[in-house]
């Protein structure tokens, strides 16, 4: 009869609670119980009997806290070197899309306009397909290299909302497949002075591929069966269309818009850390770099931005910036003038542009408009280089010396041997940070020394030692009176402060020194035991 008695009000409760809900509409959320393992044998069919468990040990699991405005800022003004995260960008949800348009329509966002459009893009919303199109056909005038990167990526994120849906976003990318179409709908923008209506045409094509949708397919097919294509680089863009589409339909979307073009690194970089600050290999080594522009890049024109971004890159590299840092000893340099290349359009969108530009074998770094191809299409992919080739780099410019620096230095990296870390502050973790992403482990520096890829030249001892000269100001005969001005410069050729240096100087036979007159410029150094 206890029994009997303890279930009746077990049963009452159930159904009282039940009445609530329907009464009232009150969600009940039961929370996910997690039982650590016992080691009583249970029959099947059969609960355990007496296992005791306190309330402690149980864990209660849910869905994850949404993001906040802060991570999603953060998340898309990261540069992401090979390209936006799909895995990552799916882990926000609608309440992104609001905080991501906002960030589009403000102009100081620019630099990244590309991010923001692919991760509204990745999230599939379909709120988020009319704010797209109105920023591709609203914008007016003439714009910046990064504003046409975030225009020209608008055909992408619309590949995402139909491959998650979105019919309209579909439809309009049926009627874009159709050159017709840019001719009498062309946005009111320009960038260099051009409407860029073939290369929304192109865009427009492989986002049809991209979506993996049947209707897309059969579109895609018809173009090809109607032949009479007018260049041989849409034809390439239609096969490489039918081939997203293919990989789509078999690999689903992840592997196709984030793959990781390097191979595994030969050393296990995630544990080789290291606690020394300075180098411990015997020489200092430079590698000198062959540079060109495309000739539609009108970010990188001189060669002093791109001595200005080599000497960034090894400062960064020299400099210790944590406590597993190193100063490592590479020093960077240009190698002749800045050059140029009209190889393909510029902008990289398939495998073929990618490698034709490659094959450029009188430069080793190649600087493009746009660089939406690397092992796969995504167009916020800044960086493409081989593991372990000789140095050839194809890059995107970036508006700040910081971020050039560490792209340059990562991707020099890839060529050296090295593969992609976990850790956010290292120059090979594959999404750079403007305040971390700049240190390196000893196992590092080594492959940067490493004579096996790229072999570069030893020019001294590491660490880097301090030079000293003097000289006389004027050549003028010295006459009896006659006041005269030495010069001594003292160079620091590390990146990182050296302090406690005494520098000394013999006035000469027959010479008095003039109280006062010694000068430190700049003011950095003490002047004493004169004369």
């Amino acid at each position: 009869m206890a029994k009997k008695n303890f279930f009746d009000i077990i049963i009452r409760a159930l159904l009282t609670i039940a009445g609530l809900v329907l009464i009232f509409n009150l969600p009940i959320v039961w929370p996910r119980l997690v039982l650590p393992e016992t080691d009583k044998t249970v029959k099947p069919g059969r609960p355990p009997n007496n296992v005791i468990l306190p309330a402690s040990s149980l864990t209660l699991s849910g869905p994850p806290a949404p993001p906040t405005p802060d991570d999603v800022i953060h998340f898309v003004k990261t540069l992401h070197i090979h390209g936006i995260s799909y895995n990552q960008a799916r882990q926000f949800g609608p309440e992104a899309v609001p905080i991501l348009l906002e960030l589009l329509v403000d102009p100081e966002n620019a630099p990244y306009a590309a991010n923001i459009v692919v991760t509204l893009g990745f999230i599939g919303r379909p709120e988020a397909r009319q704010p797209l199109l109105d920023y591709l056909t609203q914008t007016k005038g003439e714009v910046s290299l990064d504003q046409f990167r975030g225009l020209t990526s608008v055909p992408f994120a619309l590949s995402q909302l139909s491959h998650q849906g979105d019919s309209a976003s579909l439809t309009f990318l049926l009627r874009a497949s159709d050159p017709s179409y840019w001719n009498n709908h062309t946005p009111p923008w320009t960038y260099n002075g051009q409407r860029h209506k073939l290369n929304l045409y192109h865009k427009s094509l492989l986002a049809l591929g991209l979506s993996g949708r049947p209707q897309a397919l059969a579109r895609l097919e018809e173009i090809a069966g109607q032949g009479g294509l007018s260049s041989q680089e849409d034809g390439d863009i239609l096969q490489q269309a039918l081939e997203l589409n293919r990989r789509v339909q078999q690999e689903g979307m992840a592997p196709v818009v984030s793959p990781n073009p390097n191979l595994p690194p030969a050393v296990d970089m995630l544990d080789a850390v290291g606690s020394l600050a300075d180098d411990t290999n015997a020489n200092t080594h430079l590698q000198s770099f062959t540079v060109a522009r495309h000739v539609n890049e009108t970010g990188l024109t001189s060669n002093a931005q791109v001595d200005e971004i080599l000497n960034k890159a090894t400062e960064i590299m020299q400099t210790v910036d944590g406590v597993s840092d190193i100063s490592c000893c590479i020093y960077l340099q240009r190698s002749g003038s800045l050059g140029s290349f009209s190889t393909t359009d510029g902008v990289i969108d398939t495998g073929p542009e990618l490698s034709a530009v490659f094959n450029i074998g009188s430069y080793q770094v190649k600087v493009v408009p746009s660089l939406d191809y690397c092992g796969g299409y995504n167009t916020s992919i800044i960086g493409c280089a081989l593991v372990g080739n000789p140095k050839n780099i194809i890059l995107e410019y970036l508006g700040n010396t910081t971020s050039n620096g560490i792209l340059w230095a990562h991707e020099f990296g890839h060529n050296q041997g090295l593969g992609h870390v976990s850790d956010s502050s290292r120059i090979m973790h594959n999404a750079l940070t403007l305040s971390g992403s700049n240190q390196m482990t000893q196992a590092e520096c080594n492959a940067w020394h490493s004579t096996g890829y790229n072999p570069g030249d030893a020019i001294g001892p590491c660490p880097f030692q301090l030079t000293a000269g003097k000289a006389l100001e004027s050549t003028a005969i010295v006459t009896s009176n006659a006041k005269i001005t030495y010069t001594l410069k003292i160079n620091n050729n590390t990146f990182d402060p050296v302090t406690d240096i005494t520098v000394s100087d013999t006035i000469p036979i027959s010479a008095a020194y003039i109280p006062g007159s010694a000068v430190a410029n700049p003011a950095i150094v003490t002047l004493t035991n004169f004369p």
